[in-house]
């Protein structure tokens, strides 16, 4: 019995023994695998709002980068408001384009791997109803921790009364002809709100550039708010009026060639010969039209008729020949000569 009573101890102690064993190497794995993925933080970010720009509600736009301590590639959350739209996530390379990445939203998050440490996102918010008088409300969440913030509030073209809360630091305009309002803070927590407030005064519904259309589509499947250049929109109807106006000149070209053509042919047909001329001028004096004078050369025509040449000038009578008057309706040379 006692040896049996040792032999059971020694079981349980050795697997105790192997339980702690593996204890320990499951807190020595999960150690380094901490100790890998440090807490992210950015050294800088920006934030533009932009009311009425391209679109009736609130451009939002949102850059930053990541400290060096950060591995990439890095998942990414995000906080996003509710009705965001048009959301754009994109990373920004070292030559400063941007480009497009995957995403989705998770728990009002817009999540996503960036390949790099700058990562860019855009998206749109709608503006609730107003008159002239209209106010934008929008609160910034730091999604992770911050060293610098910039804020740049963009004022609507033909705005009046603006004014931004809280009161920005300076002012400025833009290469686009825009004014802007530029707000800083330092050293945000993550998690931290900043609730920004805009007031103006506007009289119209324009905009303050025209609507963009998309730069490309979102891997995301949701769209992007990119801006294109919408130049080359009038090129097809530029080149449709050239195409026009040839068209309507070669048009009247034609027609003024047929025209002088037709006038050509009618006065080539209606031109009386000389005889014929001058014997209805004898006629109309009460004289008989000459015939062929004695020893004068002829010209055969097609039909063996006789016509004279051109010996005398039109409408001239031969002197010495007596006439009586005769009136013809065809020139001498249509009869044969007796």
């Amino acid at each position: 019995m006692c040896g049996t009573r040792s032999t059971v101890r020694n079981s349980h102690g050795i697997m105790a023994l192997l339980a702690a064993l593996a204890l320990a190497n499951l807190l020595s794995a999960a150690a380094p695998a901490a100790a890998q993925t440090p807490d992210l933080s950015l050294t800088q970010a920006t934030l533009q709002l932009w009311p009425e720009y391209d679109d009736p509600g609130l451009l939002v736009i949102l850059a930053g980068t990541f400290s060096d301590t950060v591995t990439f590639p890095q998942a990414i959350a995000l906080p996003l408001p509710g009705g965001a739209r048009e959301i754009q996530a994109t990373m920004q390379d070292t030559t400063g384009q941007l480009l497009m990445q995957p995403w989705q939203i998770t728990a009002g998050k817009l999540t996503y791997t960036l390949p790099q440490p700058r990562f860019h996102v855009e998206y749109y918010l709608s503006r609730p109803p107003a008159g002239s008088q209209r106010e934008l409300s929008y609160t910034f969440e730091a999604p992770y921790s911050i060293q610098t913030l910039e804020i740049t509030v963009q004022r609507p073209a033909r705005a009046t009364a603006f004014s931004v809360t809280p009161q920005p630091e300076m002012s400025f305009a833009g290469n686009d002809g825009l004014t802007y309002y530029r707000i800083t803070r330092t050293q945000i927590a993550a998690g931290e709100k900043l609730p920004i407030a805009i007031r103006y005064t506007k009289t119209d519904q324009g905009l303050s550039a025209p609507p963009a259309q998309p730069a490309a589509s979102s891997p995301g499947g949701q769209g992007a708010a990119g801006a294109i250049s919408r130049a080359n929109i009038w090129l097809p109807w530029l080149l449709i009026g050239v195409g026009l106006t040839a068209l309507a000149s070669a048009l009247v070209y034609w027609w003024l060639q047929l025209r002088q053509t037709s006038a050509e042919v009618g006065a080539s047909s209606t031109v009386q010969a000389p005889g014929a001329a001058r014997g209805a001028r004898m006629a109309d004096a009460g004289q008989q039209a000459p015939g062929p004078a004695p020893g004068r050369a002829f010209a055969r025509g097609a039909d063996g008729s006789s016509r004279p040449k051109t010996a005398f000038a039109p409408g001239a009578a031969r002197p010495g020949v007596e006439v009586k008057v005769r009136a013809r309706c065809s020139p001498p040379w249509g009869r044969s000569r007796g």
